[in-house]
């Protein structure tokens, strides 16, 4: 019996199958790690640190406060995994990331150049924040003079109450934004 396969049909029948494995792949990550999913931009083990500015840049910054609380009780969470990154000004790159832990009083601080922006997207910042049972994935979302969250953050954090909404104030090229998370 004669093989015909062709080489055009063998590299369709080729892309065809990789296309099913890394559909495949995708969805059964997504199953093992959870109903989570990680944003554009993240890797593990980002160095420890709360100041992400290039020393190079003359960019404006970002300094970002807030407190971690616990979702059910109010109760700020002290020594808790918060890893941030952002696309880096004027870069298609995530460069700028960094993990810390909060304080004994559930704050946290890091400070940062102003983040770039995903083609069609304003500037975000995303938070990953961890625990040993949970982990919650979000962003804060900045636009001109005001910061934004998005609605899964606000479905999520309803019992944040009334510090629930970042606020953001601005001095020369600093912009100051309060950001509270709940876990």
């Amino acid at each position: 019996m004669k093989n015909n396969v062709t080489r055009r049909r063998f590299l369709g029948k080729i892309s065809v199958a990789a296309t099913g494995m890394a559909m495949f792949s995708a969805t059964a990550l997504h199953a093992i790690g959870g109903s989570e999913t990680t944003f554009e931009g993240y890797r593990s083990n980002a160095p420890e640190k709360t100041d992400l500015r290039d020393l190079l840049s003359t960019e404006r910054s970002v300094k970002v406060h807030g407190k971690l609380y616990h979702r059910e009780t109010g109760r700020p969470l002290s020594n808790h995994l918060i890893e941030v990154w952002h696309l880096s000004p004027d870069s298609k790159a995530y460069k700028h990331r960094a993990q810390f832990r909060t304080e004994d009083d559930g704050t946290y601080n890091f400070i940062t150049d102003f983040p770039g922006q995903e083609k069609g997207k304003l500037a975000r910042i995303y938070f990953r924040v961890s625990s040993e049972a949970d982990s919650y994935n979000t962003s804060l979302i900045l636009a001109n003079e005001q910061a934004f969250i998005q609605s899964d953050h606000w479905e999520r954090n309803q019992s944040l109450g009334s510090k629930l909404f970042p606020k953001r104030t601005e001095k020369l090229s600093l912009s100051k934004i309060q950001f509270n998370i709940s876990i």
